[in-house]
Parts: C-alpha cells; structure tokens; sequence
C-alpha cells in the first residue's frame, strides 16, 4: 500500500520482473480498479476508501506492506490496519 498510483505501479512493475507469470498481479487506484489478483498493489486513498475495503473480507491477504509506515499514525492507515487482519 502507497500514497501514490506512480509508486504502485513502479511497484508493480519490480514485482513481474521478479516473479514472472508464476502470480496475477493488481493495481487499485483511482484509475485501476483490479480487485482479482494473487498480488495487489494499493494507494491508501483508495483502500482507505469504506466502499473499496468492504469489497475484501478482513483475511483476505496474507501479508500487508504499507510503504512509507511512518503515515500509519493517520486515521486513513487505521481505519485500514484496524480492519484487515492478515495472516502475517
């Protein structure tokens, strides 16, 4: 999860150079919707966002990786962090 979609996508892009076609890869911002993945790359507005986290249930990752942690004080990260609960 980033602060912004330019930050998602070079992401994203890092993440298919290493693993290939072995996963599906995800961008949720304000102008990709791609719930559907085995790996999703966030901004936080959008996933701070009642209506975009609501379309998860809690468990549904595995791991969260919040870039730039030192936000995670903001209610946006909270309300986030306070309702997924990720295996790790």
């Amino acid at each position: 999860m980033v602060h912004r979609e330019q930050i998602a996508k070079q992401a994203l892009r890092s993440y298919k150079n290493v693993f290939g076609e072995r996963y599906s890869f995800g961008l949720l911002s304000g102008n990709s919707k791609n719930y559907k993945s085995d790996i999703l790359f966030s901004t936080m507005q959008m996933m701070a966002r009642e209506d975009m986290m609501k379309k998860f249930n809690a468990n549904d990752f595995d791991i969260i990786i919040i870039d730039e942690v030192h936000r995670a004080g903001a209610d946006s990260y909270q309300r986030i962090m306070n309702y997924f609960t990720p295996r790790f």
